[in-house]
């Protein structure tokens, strides 16, 4: 786990702490979005996340950049348990500032089977007026489950 605040510790513990008492992939939650026998023995997958239009950062890097819209907001806004789900792992999480009118393109592929948990924060500036394109996808492998998480403050 990456260096973070106190109050962003907090949030992924609490995460992981209900991750474990009510996964994402059991059959209760599962079902809300999917049969839970599509899910039954995937194993954790990456996918391959690109984005176009702005500069982007890992979240050890936006801690640093802006520890105080972290420590106040990721994790905070997305609720459920696919959301503590991508929370709770170190899964992919790609942090993009948005400082400008600016055109967003950002592109997700699923990769062989499994489950992939891609978090995705936009922090938009005082003034940012942006359009977000988001295209989903997979590599044409039978069973790969993409949970996407995007917060936007």
């Amino acid at each position: 786990m990456i260096e973070a605040p106190e109050q962003l510790r907090e949030r992924f513990a609490a995460a992981q702490a209900r991750q474990r008492a009510l996964p994402a992939t059991a059959r209760r939650e599962a079902n809300k979005y999917t049969h839970y026998k599509a899910l039954e023995g995937l194993a954790d997958q990456h996918c391959t996340l690109t984005v176009a239009g702005a500069p982007t950062w890992s979240l050890a890097d936006a801690l640093a950049q802006e520890p105080a819209i972290l420590s106040a907001d990721f994790g905070a806004l997305a609720s459920g348990a696919w959301a503590d789900d991508s929370m709770a792992g170190d899964h992919q999480t790609v942090i993009v500032p948005l400082v400008a009118q600016e055109h967003l393109s950002i592109d997700l592929c699923g990769i062989g089977a499994g489950v992939s948990r891609p978090r995705i924060m936009l922090i938009a500036a005082p003034g940012s007026d942006a359009s977000v394109a988001i295209r989903l996808g997979d590599d044409g492998s039978e069973g790969h489950h993409l949970n996407l998480v995007c917060e936007v403050v």
